[in-house]
């Protein structure tokens, strides 16, 4: 996930339940939430996180720029935070190997979401 920063807590939990509703997904299914280091201690995604008992991953622009795969780019991102796309790579690098994006970059109103599923094996 991106956003803006200062985005109210409000605004991103309504995009996040709407996007899983949309996808079928609930919140009991979510491994993790992901971004990159810079949104370490962005407000309204440490509340959310805590408000659902999920972890809030961050990886650097290094770590998040080599995970492998075709991804909707962003000049203004990479500026800002150092890496083409955020939640599109964020979401694969938080399922690990064998991960598949299930659901490209979706953006509204300063904030992005991305999902991936991650690889169960027995």
């Amino acid at each position: 996930m991106g956003c803006r920063k200062g985005k109210p807590i409000e605004e991103l939990e309504a995009f996040i339940s709407r996007k899983l509703k949309e996808l079928g997904i609930s919140t009991a299914q979510i491994y993790a939430l992901a971004s990159v280091s810079q949104k370490r201690g962005e407000a309204a995604m440490v509340q959310w996180c805590q408000k659902e008992g999920i972890p809030f991953l961050t990886y650097t622009a290094e770590e998040l720029q080599e995970v492998e795969g075709t991804f909707q780019q962003s000049a203004f991102v990479k500026a800002q935070v150092g890496v083409d796309n955020v939640c599109e790579r964020a979401a694969l690098k938080a399922c690990g190997d064998g991960g598949k994006l299930t659901a490209g970059k979706c953006a509204e109103n300063g904030m992005t979401i991305a999902v991936a599923r991650r690889s169960w094996t027995c």
